[in-house]
């Protein structure tokens, strides 16, 4: 028989095992990345370059189609479209930094005295003048960030009249190649020393000492999968779409409440659109293309992306659907319920109580 100790170490083994298997699948899923990138830089080389549009596109694989350069007023990035894009032109309270040609759209800001948050936002705001009272400029008002008022060395700060908590700074740093390659080396020689080691140990042991390893190790096992019979997995709730369309009920199914509705969530969402409309299943080209229909008009490209995604999905788009998608997304979950009452007040929704 062997020691009990030695006995009691060798126990880790299926755990250890489990980690190799692990370790063995992230190395596979690291390669399989590797050869997905290497796919797309050839895919990368069949675009057209910064600048210009399909003029005609290649009918055998593996060759290069022609591009014809974007005519004056109009700008492409790297893509496989066959038009080029429209210039923006600048607000009439904006101001114009760098002119749109080949591969780069016109590049506008807010007038001096005039800011402006979000990257999309469709009005320049008139800075703050002066802080409240008890209060000082940290910092001057700038085309993109309001005044900063607050209380030197006190961590105190707000943005004209609103108050703001401090963001503690943290860092993300990006893991570099050799580290990953590094950490692929380790993994597999410290695959080869516990194999090595299991190795050793039964050599090491007796016929008896195998036979309770084996006893143990099947009680483990037992003990693992009684665990797993006992946890009966429950009734899974029902989705965000289900849970809405049971407590609201549609009113105006007629295509001018459509619209309104489609309003609704521009309104309350306009900061955050392009995040939203590919959360709903939008692609870059169908978003692409509204842009290009209408580019003077923000509010009707919104629109024209609502009334895509609407027709690409048929019978599944619904109202629900919508804002499952909005409660989802952490940044604008707190706007589900205003679009809510916005519905209601409209006469789109109702609660279902009051049906």
């Amino acid at each position: 028989m062997p020691k009990p100790n030695l006995l009691k170490e060798l126990l880790w083994l299926p755990i250890a095992l489990r980690k190799i298997c692990k370790l063995v699948s992230l190395v596979f899923q690291v390669f399989l990345s590797l050869a997905v990138i290497l796919e797309n830089v050839w895919e990368d080389k069949n675009r057209d370059r910064r600048g210009t549009r399909v003029s005609k596109h290649c009918t055998t694989p593996h060759t290069l189609g022609i591009c014809e350069r974007c005519p004056p007023g109009e700008y492409s990035l790297k893509n496989g479209l066959d038009t080029c894009r429209q210039c923006t032109q600048c607000r009439e309270d904006q101001v114009m930094l760098g002119p749109c040609f080949g591969g780069i759209d016109t590049k506008c800001q807010c007038k001096e005295q005039y800011y402006c948050e979000a990257p999309d936002c469709e009005i320049c705001q008139r800075c703050t003048e002066r802080c409240p009272e008890g209060t000082q400029i940290l910092q001057k008002c700038n085309a993109t960030a309001d005044t900063l008022c607050g209380v030197p060395g006190s961590g105190f700060t707000s943005r004209g009249d609103s108050p703001t908590v401090p963001e503690s700074p943290s860092n993300v740093v990006g893991m570099p190649v050799p580290w990953v390659l590094l950490g692929i080396g380790i993994g597999i020689g410290v695959v080869c020393w516990v194999y090595r080691c299991y190795r050793n140990r039964q050599r090491s042991l007796g016929v008896d000492g195998r036979k309770a390893l084996d006893e143990s190790t099947s009680s483990i096992l037992i003990e693992e999968a009684h665990g797993r019979a006992s946890t009966v997995p429950e009734s899974s709730s029902p989705s965000r779409e289900e849970q809405f369309s049971k407590d609201y009920a549609l009113q105006d199914v007629t295509e001018a409440g459509k619209s309104r509705s489609f309003y609704i969530f521009q309104r309350h969402l306009h900061k955050h659109w392009n995040e939203f409309v590919r959360n709903l299943g939008l692609e870059e080209n169908e978003i692409a293309t509204a842009v290009q229909q209408h580019p003077s008009n923000p509010e009707e490209q919104k629109f024209q992306m609502l009334l895509t995604w609407w027709n690409k999905l048929g019978r599944a788009a619904s109202v629900f659907k919508l804002l499952a998608t909005a409660h989802k997304m952490p940044m604008i979950t707190l706007q589900v319920q205003n679009i809510l009452n916005d519905l209601i007040n409209e006469g789109i929704l109702c609660k279902q109580e009051d049906t």
